[in-house]
């Protein structure tokens, strides 16, 4: 079984429609959101999503949790 390291805190799908999406509906479809990053006071542009509102492990070391929420947020993106 294949263990997902970088665990996100906020669905990606969630993250998409705050985002400028790229290349939509391609292999190449690239989903970028920007953030304002208090601590610094600095505005971050178009980050991929896939390295924001996450950290490795962040659920557990074994991939349980993690396995059981993206089985969830895969139907929870549907209705959306």
């Amino acid at each position: 079984m294949q263990i997902t390291v970088n665990q996100h805190y906020v669905p990606r799908f969630y993250m998409k429609h705050f985002a400028n999406v790229k290349n939509v509906g391609t292999k190449k479809e690239k989903v970028l959101n920007s953030f304002y990053q208090f601590k610094d006071n600095m505005l971050k542009k178009n980050i991929p999503t896939s390295s924001i509102c996450s950290e490795d492990y962040f659920y557990d070391q074994g991939g349980k949790i993690e396995k059981e929420l993206a089985n969830m947020e895969i139907r929870w993106s549907l209705h959306i």
